[in-house]
């Protein structure tokens, strides 16, 4: 399956910023196994694919606010051993931090996050 990435690299910050208020929320990546609890973010409601179908060939991560399950974006990784090399199969923001989706972005900071 091809791969897609949409995010957008708005600003590098330490942690995440709240657009709204101007400050900085901290993070964390947590790594999602369960394909039914990713089924949720698909097509259908801004996030390109449906993640429940890429956990069965890659290791799917979430950012999140710390402290939190509201997931801020997700990367789909895939290991090649034989090229020694993770690859990144899909990534996106959330949609309320994706800017072909929103004006108001809630958080900014998403894709640089995604790719540290």
């Amino acid at each position: 399956m091809a791969g897609f990435i949409s995010v957008h690299i708005d600003d590098f910050t330490p942690c995440l910023k709240d657009n709204s208020t101007g400050e900085l929320v901290d993070t964390e990546v947590v790594r999602i196994r369960r394909s039914s609890f990713l089924s949720k973010y698909n097509k259908q409601n801004g996030w390109y694919v449906n993640w429940g179908s890429l956990a069965k060939n890659s290791e799917i991560y979430a950012l999140v606010v710390k402290g939190t399950v509201d997931i801020q974006g997700l990367v789909s990784l895939q290991n090649n051993s034989d090229a020694k090399a993770i690859y990144i199969q899909w990534m996106c923001s959330a949609p309320q931090n994706n800017k072909l989706l929103t004006e108001n972005i809630k958080y900014s900071g998403v894709g640089g996050h995604l790719f540290a």
